[in-house]
């Protein structure tokens, strides 16, 4: 791992993932950068954060917010024991999900770490609804975070799937996180009324997800509930998992209104820490 991006808006929750990427650096030697995003339409301004045709003194405004920013995260920075990690922090003005977008194409990152409100969802704490956006399209793996977690207590992984699709990136990327955490991984297939398998065509496609990916420390587990989502979140509470893991296809348009995210509505909904890769 080389590089942890970290989208703050200095809430508690930000706060949360923060710390975990923290430890997640120290425990790979990763470097962290930590992004403020000032939700402003970019058009209206240039480089330096200057209000073109607009009002003197919101010029004056987005200085003053910047330099307050600015202030913020230099104490973030200044206020974390790094035990040699290299960190930095930056400070946009813009969409936050397409700030967060442009920095990944200007500075590749192996891996997002962000807050979440957790039962209220993602559209209440750090980006708003953009947190969603990243979850739904990021190239990297992302990490949402709802309350205060330490990397020690990651033992028990939950992948949910319905284990159809095979992807050689998902599987490398799920094991180096397995591999990271030291963690048993729970693979899950949830039976819904209007999804419904066999438990033996279940149970064989799993076992042949396990032989074809060269998967160890596992166990394949098939769950009954009314909805996917439900079912991956009760599944998570009953075997006590530590963190849910998930494939997000990255549906838009009448696709993703339609049929929804499961991946999506998990990471809202569930008090666990979430990991998300998109696959095309």
């Amino acid at each position: 791992m080389k590089r942890i991006l970290i989208p703050t808006d200095f809430s508690k929750e930000a706060g949360y993932a923060y710390d975990f990427a923290l430890q997640i650096a120290k425990e790979s030697n990763a470097e962290l950068t930590l992004l403020n995003v000032i939700e402003y339409p970019t058009s209206s301004f240039n480089t330096m954060g200057i209000a073109s045709g607009h009002d003197p003194m919101e010029n004056i405004y987005i200085m003053k917010l910047m330099e307050a920013t600015r202030v913020k995260m230099e104490e973030l920075v200044e206020g974390k024991d790094f035990g040699g990690i290299t960190a930095d922090y930056k400070i946009t003005i813009g969409n936050p999900y397409h700030q967060i977008q442009d920095e990944l194409v200007k500075n590749p990152a192996s891996l997002i770490v962000m807050g979440s409100s957790g039962s209220t969802g993602a559209k209440e704490a750090l980006l708003g609804s953009n947190a969603e956006k990243v979850i739904r399209n990021s190239k990297v793996p992302v990490i949402t975070l709802h309350s205060e977690m330490s990397v020690s207590d990651i033992k028990n992984i939950v992948f949910a799937s319905d284990f159809e699709q095979k992807n050689i990136e998902l599987t490398s990327q799920l094991s180096s996180i397995q591999e990271f955490f030291n963690a048993k991984l729970h693979l899950l297939k949830v039976n819904t009324p209007a999804y419904f398998a066999t438990t033996r065509y279940n149970h064989k496609k799993m076992e042949q997800f396990v032989e074809k990916y060269d998967l160890s420390n596992t166990t394949i587990n098939i769950y009954d509930d009314d909805h996917e989502e439900l079912g991956i979140r009760n599944f998570a509470d009953d075997i006590n998992a530590d963190m849910i893991a998930m494939a997000t296809h990255g549906r838009k348009g009448f696709g993703h209104f339609l049929l929804g995210s499961v991946a999506e509505d998990v990471a809202n909904r569930t008090t666990k820490p979430v990991w998300t890769y998109k696959v095309d």
